[in-house]
């Protein structure tokens, strides 16, 4: 993930891939897979360096017809989570994809209560804070993920380094930091007292075009007269 994502495929493996995204298949990695893995990773100018001995770490999404579309991996390091190689194949993207296969794997991470996790990147450091990621220096990375093939060689000293500390907590904590203000109605059934409120609404309605394909407006006797059933 410490470099661009966007290098184009070649006509054969575009074709190999194809751009099917009915349900996709999101499965983990075995050994036949190698292959789809690397060209995938190398389609995106993503490193191998480390890959295929973390081949195990990796989540697939698949197409019905077993087509990889795009892959990412969770590696370990005692307590702490190093998240990498999330890439989507060019005619899969735009379809939210990538955010599955990272959600998929933070979900892991917290199920097996890795915290922090994290990672490398040159061209998604805007990306990941959705997920409750923020960037820090290195020196704030765990040293056993320092100490990985990712952070050690395969990813340039210009890579920026992000940490999710705190698991789910996190992304929520994130996404209250933007959220709008929550106004609480009460509800309950109308009365025939409410006929003339019912009918302002209504009518605001068919003015505004909002929510209705209706065009005649509606008088407070029309609608208590709905109402009654009469």
């Amino acid at each position: 993930m410490c470099t661009a994502a966007g290098a184009s495929l070649s006509r054969h493996v575009a074709d190999t891939w194809g751009a099917s995204l009915e349900q996709p298949l999101i499965r983990r990695a075995a050994l036949p897979d190698w292959p789809g893995v690397a060209a995938l990773l190398v389609a995106a100018d993503l490193p191998l360096d480390g890959a295929e001995e973390h081949l195990g770490d990796f989540v697939l999404a698949a197409d019905s017809e077993g087509n990889l579309l795009g892959c990412a991996a969770l590696e370990r390091y005692g307590h702490a989570g190093l998240l990498r190689s999330v890439t989507v194949a060019p005619p899969a993207r735009g379809q939210g994809l990538g955010g599955s296969l990272v959600q998929h794997l933070l979900d892991t991470a917290d199920a097996q209560g890795l915290d922090p996790v994290a990672l490398l990147t040159t061209t998604a450091a805007d990306y990941f804070p959705r997920f409750g990621f923020r960037v820090v220096p290195r020196s704030e990375v765990p040293d056993a993920v320092q100490a990985s093939i990712e952070f050690a060689q395969a990813c340039p000293t210009s890579a920026v380094a992000l940490l999710r500390s705190g698991g789910s907590a996190a992304r929520l904590g994130q996404n209250a930091a933007h959220a709008l203000p929550v106004r609480r109605f009460d509800t309950r059934l109308a009365t025939l007292a409410d006929a003339g409120a019912i009918a302002r609404i209504y009518n605001q309605g068919i003015e505004d075009r909002v929510a209705t394909f209706e065009t005649l407006l509606r008088s407070e006797e029309d609608t208590t007269s709905f109402m009654k059933g009469t």
